[in-house]
């Protein structure tokens, strides 16, 4: 009767409760993974003539590739503060002849004798990145595995 009846709803609530759960789940993952419309990008269509390249209709897409010469790379431009400013070379050349009165060559690792040879011949981590990005992507990459 009323408590039968009132039994059967309880059960009934609490069996829709995770549904209800699992709904909104669902719609919170749906909302997650789809990309709203205007998030799109429309690209131009490019005209088919341009694409087109010679008579057998074939498209090339290697000029794209060719080359990347004509890129501008900020990196080979990057000056350190030091560079730029004459009293900070100054400071530091007398502080590195400070310490170098006060180094210990005995207390020298095989990399302290590595680094103190690629100084003195003047290679340092920003002149070796300028060599690497000369040339195209191919030689650099190449280049690179083989360091």
């Amino acid at each position: 009767s009323f408590f039968h009846f009132r039994f059967r709803f309880q059960q009934q609530q609490q069996q829709q409760k995770p549904t209800r759960a699992q709904n909104e789940a669902a719609a919170a993952l749906q909302a997650a993974t789809t990309t709203p419309k205007h998030h799109h990008v429309e690209e131009e269509e490019e005209n088919e003539e341009e694409l087109i390249n010679g008579e057998n209709g074939t498209q090339d897409f290697s000029k794209d590739f060719d080359t990347d010469e004509h890129i501008k790379d900020p990196v080979e431009e990057r000056r350190t503060l030091a560079e730029r400013n004459e009293r900070l070379q100054d400071q530091l050349k007398a502080l590195k002849q400070d310490l170098a009165l006060s180094r210990d060559d005995t207390m020298e690792t095989p990399n302290d004798k590595i680094h103190r040879e690629n100084v003195r011949q003047g290679r340092d981590k920003y002149k070796t990145l300028r060599e690497i990005r000369k040339g195209n992507t191919k030689r650099r990459v190449d280049q690179f595995e083989n360091m």
